[in-house]
Order: C-alpha cells, then structure tokens, then sequence
C-alpha cells in the first residue's frame, strides 16, 4: 500500500512539474519582438442592403412619415462601412498614439451628416459619410 502511494504521488508530482520544466527549457529563446505601430491597425467594415414594401402602393413610390425607409420597393444599399482604427495600449510605458476612422457609403447617409460636411459630394441617393473619427494619446507620466 506505502508503494503505491508512494508511486501515485511520484506521478502527480512529476506531472505538475513538468509544465514548469517545459517553460524553463523554453526561456532560453529570446523574447517575442514587440508589434510594430502598424502592425496593430485593425481594418474592418460590413455591408447593409435592404427592400421596403408598402402594400397601399403609393403613386409617388413614397413610404409617407418615413426616413430611412423612405423608398418603396426599390433594393436600397443602405450603408457600406469601412473602419480603420488602433488601438492605444495603456499598459506601455512610452507613449502610444491611437485613432479610429469610420466612413460609410449607402443611403443610409443621406440623413446621418453631421454639421453638413460631405453634404455637397453628391445628391444622388447613395452618399458619402463620416461616421466617427478621433485620436488617442496615452501619456504614462500623466496617467
């Protein structure tokens, strides 16, 4: 009975040592590199389409009372969106600059201008829009 406790203990011993021993052989290898800056720029966007029916028909082809709909029965590209962005990383110890850019394209644009910019691009039904921009700073001697 004392040999095979003996033994058992020997195995969970070694067993939880050995992940330990593993990353002990393996911090001989040199450091992973740090990303470089535009390593960590994301790029990301989707695509949104859609059709609206109105089953009274209007002559005009007019949803009345409504804004983004406004349409009836034509296939609309609602918003094509495209986002570029980095992230700041706040646990560095230097400096760090971060930012994010959002544009979209589609009619959904037509009605999310802010203060006019991009109003005289175009009056077609698809337009131009920005949707968010802005830039980061992660000071460390301040924060």
């Amino acid at each position: 009975m004392r040999k095979s406790i003996a033994a058992l203990s020997a195995i969970v011993f070694a067993s939880a040592a050995s992940p330990a021993l593993a990353q002990d052989a393996n911090s001989d290898a040199p450091p992973k590199a740090p990303a470089s800056w535009s390593d960590t720029i994301k790029l990301s966007g989707h695509v949104e389409g859609g059709l609206t029916l109105n089953t009274a028909n209007p002559p005009d082809g007019l949803n009345f009372g409504h804004l983004f709909t406004d349409k009836e029965g034509k296939p609309l590209l609602n918003q094509a969106i495209l986002t570029i962005e980095r992230p700041i990383d706040v646990s560095s110890p230097n400096v760090d600059v971060g930012f994010k850019l959002q544009g979209m394209y589609g009619s959904d644009a037509r009605y999310t201008h802010f203060l006019g910019e991009l109003d005289g691009v175009t009056n077609h039904r698809n337009q131009f829009d920005i949707v968010e921009a802005y830039g980061q700073v992660h000071l460390p001697i301040l924060t």
